[in-house]
């Protein structure tokens, strides 16, 4: 929209496919030595791009970010409101940031839910945490799992429209913590 129109009839617009999860999956493991389970969690937040899987398995902070919302997620049964509201807070600036976070929080609960509908490993994104993910998958029902993810949706939507970030958090952690 910058380009002046004269400019912008005489342009083409090409549109790019997003290239299929198992080849960038695939470009990571063999051209970065790492896991399959760590590629497959930096395929999952490619969303389709090779240039932001290989932006992601190169960057240290998001291993810092990863683990950190693993270890919330992880921790979420006996996290206090003033614990998460505390970690809501310290996101506030950052919506890049927070959208990520929720993003992470998304393909959790889709683990969650596909493991309580198959009892299987496959597909998994967070395969090295199946433990906790087959225990939130004993706790939760098709309906409450159903309930968060639209839940983390609406946060997202939320936080997009400028809504008080640490508020959107909050109203997401007590839909979480529902029983």
């Amino acid at each position: 929209n910058l380009l002046l129109p004269t400019i912008r009839s005489r342009c083409i617009t090409l549109q790019f496919n997003e290239v299929r999860d198992k080849l960038i999956e695939e470009y990571i493991i063999n051209n970065y030595n790492i896991p399959e389970y760590e590629a497959k969690i930096n395929t999952a937040f490619a969303k389709g791009s090779i240039g932001m899987a290989k932006e992601i398995t190169d960057s240290e902070e998001f291993n810092r970010f990863k683990d950190d919302g693993i270890n919330i997620l992880k921790k979420l049964d006996k996290l206090s409101i003033w614990e998460f509201s505390e970690f809501a807070t310290s996101l506030d600036n950052d919506r890049n940031k927070l959208l990520k976070y929720l993003d992470l929080f998304q393909f959790w609960f889709r683990d969650v839910l596909l493991f309580k509908a198959t009892n299987k490993l496959n597909g998994l994104v967070f395969k090295d945490n199946h433990e906790y993910i087959r225990s939130q998958a004993k706790k939760y029902s098709y309906f409450r799992l159903e309930e968060i993810l639209e839940a983390i949706e609406k946060a997202k939507v939320r936080i997009k429209a400028n809504a008080t970030a640490s508020l959107a958090l909050e109203l997401l952690f007590f839909k979480i913590k529902e029983r």
